[in-house]
C-alpha cells in the first residue's frame, strides 16, 4: 500500500529535520569555548540527518515505482506520470529558494553568482565552488538524479523480465557496483575528504536503493520485514549507529578525511544500520503527534531556507558573545525559519501538491 501520514515515516523525517537543524545550530555557540568538548562533534547530526532522508526517501519511492510504475503495463505512460508527481512535488519549491537566494545574492554582495545555472540541471556537485552556493542544494542534486534514472534503468533491466526476482537482482547488482565503484574512486584519489566523497552523486545512489530495497522486502517479503522491525534488529541497529558516532567522533574531521574505511564502506553501514530503524517506525509507531506531523510537513521548506538565516544569526552571536544573546537569536531564527517554511507550506506547497495528486 502507499502511505497516508504513516505516524512512523513522520517520526523518521522529524528526526531528520531535527538532526540537521542540531548540526547547524552548533555554530550558534562556535564563540564559546568549554575544556573538553568540541562543537564540531555535533555535525553528526548534519550525516545521519541526511542519511535518514536518502533511505526514507529511498523506501516511499520504491513503494511508489513497485506499486506504480515498474509492473505497469503501460510503463512509458507510467514513468511520465511518475516524474511529473515527483517533480511537482520536489522542483516548485527548490527552484523559488534557488531564485531567491541568487536574488538576495546579487543584492548583498553586489555580484550576481554564474552558479545558479549548475543548480537549476544540479550539476552543483560536480563543481568545488558552486557547490558551496546555497549549500544545502546537495543531496537534492543526489535525489533528483535518483529519481529521473533509476525508474529508466529499472525499467530497461524488467524488460527482460518483468518479476520481482528480477527487481531484486537489479538492486543487489546495483548495490554491489556503487559500492565497488567508491571503492576504486577512493582508492585512486585518496586526496579527495570525506565530505567530497560524501557529496558525489552517483557514489550515493547506494543510500537510497537500501531504502528501495526496504520497500521491495515490505512488499514482496511482509515476515521478514516484519522480522527486520522488531525489537531484536532495532537493537542491533541502533548499536550499529552509535557505534558509527563514536567513530566519528573519535577520528573528528581529519581522521575521516585520511580514513579509507570513512569514505567508503561507512555509508554502507550507516545505511544498513537504518534499514531496522525504519522499519521499526514504520511497524510500531501509530501514535499521530500533532507537532511531528507538522515539523515532517514543513521539513522540506526548513530544509532549504534555514541555512541562510541560520549564517546570518550566527554573525551576530558571533558579536555579541554572550550566552544569553545567543540563545535568543538562535530562538529567533528558529522561529523566523519555522515561520517562513509554514508560510511556504500553506499557500505555496500545498496547492502544488493537490495539483499534482490530478496524476494519480
Amino acid at each position: 500500500m502507499l502511505f497516508n501520514r504513516n505516524p512512523g515515516l513522520d517520526l523518521f523525517r522529524f528526526m531528520a529535520i531535527a538532526l540537521v537543524l542540531l548540526s547547524h545550530g552548533r555554530h550558534f555557540f562556535s564563540w564559546y569555548h568549554v575544556e573538553g568538548w568540541n562543537w564540531w562533534w555535533l555535525s553528526v547530526g548534519g550525516y545521519l540527518g541526511v542519511e535518514l532522508f536518502f533511505v526514507l526517501s529511498g523506501f516511499l519511492i520504491g513503494s511508489i515505482m513497485i506499486q506504480k510504475l515498474l509492473f505497469d503495463p503501460h510503463p512509458l505512460h507510467a514513468l511520465k506520470r511518475f516524474l511529473i508527481r515527483r517533480w511537482l512535488r520536489t522542483l516548485p519549491l527548490y527552484f523559488l529558494i534557488l531564485a531567491i537566494t541568487v536574488g538576495v545574492a546579487c543584492v548583498v554582495d553586489g555580484v550576481c553568482h554564474g552558479y545558479w545555472g549548475l543548480h537549476v540541471l544540479f550539476l552543483q556537485n560536480f563543481h568545488p565552488q558552486g557547490i558551496n552556493f546555497f549549500a544545502v542544494s546537495w543531496s537534492l542534486s543526489v535525489e533528483e538524479w535518483f529519481y529521473l534514472l533509476t525508474p529508466i534503468v529499472l525499467l530497461l533491466w524488467l524488460s527482460l523480465n518483468k518479476t520481482p526476482v528480477m527487481l531484486l537482482i537489479a538492486l543487489m547488482a546495483a548495490l554491489v557496483l556503487i559500492n565497488a565503484a567508491r571503492l576504486l574512486y577512493v582508492d585512486a584519489y585518496p586526496h579527495l575528504d570525506w565530505t567530497a566523497v560524501r557529496k558525489q552523486i552517483f557514489l550515493r545512489f547506494d543510500a537510497l536503493l537500501f531504502g528501495v530495497l526496504l520497500a521491495w522486502i515490505q512488499h514482496y517479503r511482509p515476515r521478514v520485514f516484519t522480522l527486520l522491525g522488531s525489537k531484536a534488529a532495532l537493537f542491533i541497529g541502533a548499536t550499529m549507529l552509535l557505534g558509527l558516532v563514536a567513530w566519528y567522533y573519535r577520528l573528528e574531521q581529519v581522521g575521516l578525511d585520511h580514513d579509507f574505511f570513512s569514505k567508503t564502506l561507512m555509508f554502507t553501514v550507516t545505511s544498513c544500520a537504518l534499514l531496522p530503524l525504519l522499519a521499526a517506525a514504520f511497524l510500531h509507531v501509530h501514535r499521530q503527534r500533532p507537532a511531528i506531523e507538522l515539523g515532517s510537513k514543513l521539513s522540506y521548506g526548513i530544509y532549504l531556507i534555514h541555512l541562510p538565516i541560520f549564517l546570518y544569526g550566527i554573525e551576530r552571536a558571533k558579536a555579541f558573545g554572550e550566552i544569553g544573546s545567543t540563545l535568543l537569536i538562535l530562538w529567533a531564527s528558529l522561529t523566523l525559519v519555522l515561520l517562513l517554511s509554514w508560510l511556504l507550506y500553506r499557500f505555496y506547497e500545498r496547492p502544488i501538491m493537490n495539483l499534482r495528486d490530478r496524476f494519480n
